[in-house]
């Protein structure tokens, strides 16, 4: 069995909720994608994939350079830079149940379940209202003291416990090639894409 996948980043039109793509990369899925499929198999709670991190720095220039992710990486790492920098992450609730689709079990070349997950920053609030959902409570907007929120790095997360994040599991996370830089009128949005074959 072979898992991979993909993701699609842009914004949603806060009016016309068109969607704009401007990023297109591959996923790295962490050891902690282990965990949620036991966890799944198992038929314990709490292993549905149900959030997505966006984390973010406040700059008006970008000139940070994030850590880099290896399998091994887990929510512990990503907390690091944390308040670090003008650094928080948003915890987003996936947007709608995720939708899956298949290709006959019985083709030539069976290319899998593909299961689309999708998550934007209009379902915890207002740009420009949101803040970080870490202690450190940085605005996440498009325009501040310290300059517009820019979303650098992205995750797949199994929230075990809706109250306490502490206890998310990370099942695949990546560093964006380019930031997504929040705009006025406009929700950054994450199209997840993951391929079982």
């Amino acid at each position: 069995m072979h898992i991979n996948g993909s993701i699609t980043a842009g914004y949603t039109n806060s009016n016309t909720e068109i969607f704009h793509p401007v990023i297109a990369q591959k996923n790295l899925l962490l050891y902690g994608a282990a965990d949620i499929i036991a966890g799944m198999m198992t038929g314990s709670s709490g292993y549905q994939i149900s959030h997505m991190y966006f984390q973010y720095i406040n700059q008006g220039i970008y000139s940070y350079s994030p850590p880099s992710i290896t399998r091994s990486s887990n929510r512990a790492d990503m907390l690091t830079t944390i308040g670090s920098s003008n650094i928080d992450y948003l915890r987003v609730p996936i947007l709608t149940a995720p939708r899956v689709s298949k290709n006959p079990s019985d083709s030539i070349d069976y290319n899998g379940n593909h299961i689309m997950f999708s998550a934007t920053t209009a379902s915890v609030g207002t740009v420009g209202n949101i803040k970080g959902s870490s202690s450190t409570q940085y605005y996440f907007s498009s325009d501040g003291v310290n300059g517009v929120s820019r979303i650098f790095s992205i995750a797949l997360v199994a929230a075990r416990d809706i109250e306490d994040p502490s206890s998310d599991i990370i099942f695949s996370r990546l560093n964006l090639n380019t930031t997504l830089t929040v705009i006025a009128g406009a929700h950054p949005t994450v199209y997840w894409s993951i391929r079982i074959s």
